[in-house]
Parts: structure tokens; C-alpha cells; sequence
């Protein structure tokens, strides 16, 4: 039986974690990484932290240091074998010095970065042009820490669109201008809202904006349905209550209700549970409020800081919108909340206040 020795030595140049750095992986990244059907690549800016990306989620990643080396070292190019023994030698020279890794945390994507990109910068009125400020899907996906599929979730959610070789939004005043002229036609034209002609609805408001701005102002209400729009009474709800709200941030509730209900053209009946994520709602006195989830800060802390400045006592169906995009994939609802807030018992039933 052959006795297989192994020397160790020092290479005359170490690399001391410089040149390679070791990232911790599970058993499924290793499988992607195998399969070659996945890319991972890392985004961020020298100013922040690095996440790293695969297709559909994202990492943050984590140094963890070491007390003791890990000493890393090429495949052994050379052998030697005597003659005389059945002892083979191979010679092993160590090229690093290894004090830490990185671990990988499944963190939520950092979408908060994509609105300020894409509003900062909207498609205005036709007459405007310019390109300065504008984005290319290219340019977001190096800017926004988040995975590609993370990204394209994000923008259909914030309804943006491609148009002349950039990522766009409409100016929300012009938007809120089109859907306003929208629902006036349909109502005018005795249009069923579940029922709306795409041409016709494009036709009538061709002289206020184009085709695409038309057709995405449309897709902020429903959903296209072959000629026809199906749009949804509750989109079209939450447009109206937008509106109210840009007259005044605050409302005595009972005033709101009243108002809203009147502004709603099919009739029917809208609930402040409609708004979640957008409004908060006080007692003594009661009183509703405009916060939109995405105005918050990204930071935990900060975020907290702000909804508890806001209200001291919310229970976990109201806050739970406010923070949906901050918890930890690893983590429950409650499980996040007793990290961050003090469980509390009050009249008004369990909730959460300031820690």
C-alpha cells in the first residue's frame, strides 16, 4: 500500500486576503452555481454596502473574522517518486493567508433607490424632449442593489414602462390629469368600467397625450382584456382618495368618508381598509392621515423612529404595511417587530409601541 506524503511551504509572496476572499454558501447556491443557469454578481457603490445578487434574490454579506488562518494553496503541479520506496512526496506551497469570510444573508431587495431614480427624472407632458436624467435598463440595474427579477417586480409595480430607449414614469400630476379626463369619458360615454374600448378611450384623449402615456395611465386602473379595459373599482377608489389628499394631509375621519364616497363615480362603497400603506388613522380625535409606505426611510431605525413619532400604539394589521419591505426574509411579521418594538397591552387591544 502506497503511503502518500504531503510538504507544506510558505511561497515567497502570501497573499493576505487581498487577491481572494471565501464566501460561505448553502447547499442551493451550490447547486445554482453548478447548474450555470444562474448569474450572481455584486452591486453597490463604494459608499455603501455590497449586496450580491443571483436572478431572483439578494445577499447581504457579512464578514465574519477568524482568530486562526486558513492557509490556501494551488493543485500541486509536481510530484517526485523514489525508486526506492513506495513513498510519493508532493510539495504544496501556500499562496494566502485567510483571517475571514464573508456569510450570505437573504435580505430584502433595495427598491426604495428605483422610485427616486425613475420620479426624479418622470416623462412629462409631450413638447418635453429632454433626455438628461433619463435611465436605461441597463443603468438601474447597476444602480438598484436588488436581483434582476426583484427589479422588474418593482418597476411593474410602480408602473413603469420603456420608451424611447429608457425606463420611464409619467409625471404624476399629467397622470393624475389623464385619469381624471379617463374616468370622465367613460362616465360621459356610459361605458361600463368593467367594459372600457381601448381605442375609443385612446381616440378621445389623444389631444391631452400619447398612445403609451394613454395605455399606462389605463394599467395604474385594470387590466387590458382584449379590445377592452377591466378597471377596478378599488384602484379607482384609492385614485380618488389620492386626490382628496392632495387638497390636506389631515382629515376629521367622518368628513374623509363622506367626501371620498361622493367622489366615487360607479357608487360603491369604499373602506379606509382600501389605503393600507397610505394612510394612518388616530383616535381623540379621530382623524385620518396621508403616509405613503414609500416615502418612509429605508433604515429600520429610522423608519421606526418616524411611525411611532406618528402614532405610539399600532396593533399588527396597521403597521405591518409600513413595514412589509424592511423585514428580514428569515424572519415573521411578529418575530421582526419584537426585535425592533415593546409588545404592549392597552384598551384598545395587543399592539406595538416604541422600544
Amino acid at each position: 500500500m502506497e503511503e502518500k506524503k504531503e510538504k507544506i511551504k510558505f511561497g515567497s509572496e502570501i497573499d493576505f486576503g487581498k487577491q481572494i476572499k471565501l464566501i460561505e454558501v448553502d447547499e442551493e447556491m451550490i447547486k445554482e452555481l453548478e447548474s450555470n443557469n444562474n448569474l450572481f454578481i455584486l452591486r453597490g457603490f463604494p459608499s455603501s454596502e455590497a449586496i450580491l445578487c443571483d436572478n431572483h434574490h439578494s445577499f447581504q454579506m457579512r464578514m465574519v473574522e477568524s482568530t486562526n488562518s486558513l492557509f490556501l494553496f494551488p493543485p500541486s503541479s509536481s510530484s517526485s517518486s523514489s525508486s526506492s520506496s513506495s513513498i510519493e512526496s508532493n510539495e504544496l506551497i501556500i499562496s494566502s493567508s485567510i483571517q475571514c469570510h464573508f456569510e450570505l444573508i437573504k435580505n430584502q431587495p433595495r427598491l426604495d433607490i428605483l422610485r427616486q431614480l425613475l420620479y426624479n427624472n418622470p416623462l412629462q407632458r409631450e413638447g418635453d424632449e429632454s433626455k438628461e436624467g433619463k435611465i436605461t435598463m441597463k443603468e438601474l440595474k447597476e444602480r438598484v442593489q436588488a436581483s434582476d427579477s426583484q427589479i422588474e417586480k418593482g418597476l411593474k409595480e410602480l408602473g413603469a414602462f420603456e420608451y424611447d430607449g429608457f425606463i420611464q414614469v409619467l409625471d404624476e400630476d399629467w397622470e393624475d390629469d389623464i385619469i381624471e379626463n379617463l374616468i370622465l369619458e367613460v362616465i360621459s360615454n356610459d361605458w361600463n368600467f368593467s367594459s372600457v374600448p381601448n381605442n375609443q378611450i385612446i381616440s378621445l384623449l389623444d389631444s391631452i397625450a400619447s398612445k403609451v402615456a394613454i395605455s399606462n395611465a389605463l394599467s395604474k386602473l385594470g387590466k387590458r382584456n382584449g379590445d377592452n379595459w377591466i378597471l377596478s373599482p378599488k384602484q379607482i377608489a384609492i385614485y380618488k382618495a389620492k386626490k382628496l389628499f392632495k387638497t390636506k394631509q389631515s382629515w376629521v375621519l367622518d368628513d374623509f368618508m363622506n367626501e371620498w364616497a361622493s367622489s366615487i363615480p360607479d357608487g360603491s362603497q369604499p373602506s379606509v381598509s382600501m389605503l393600507e400603506g397610505f394612510v394612518v388613522t388616530k383616535k381623540d380625535p379621530n382623524v385620518i392621515e396621508w403616509l405613503p409606505a414609500h416615502t418612509l426611510p429605508f433604515d429600520t431605525r429610522q423608519r421606526m423612529k418616524l411611525l411611532f413619532e406618528k402614532k405610539n400604539f399600532w396593533n399588527t394589521k396597521e403597521i405591518e404595511p409600513y413595514i412589509r419591505n424592511i423585514i428580514p426574509p428569515s424572519l415573521t411579521t411578529d418575530q421582526f417587530l419584537l426585535k425592533v418594538a415593546r409588545s404592549r397591552k392597552t384598551s384598545e387591544g395587543d399592539g406595538w409601541g416604541p422600544s
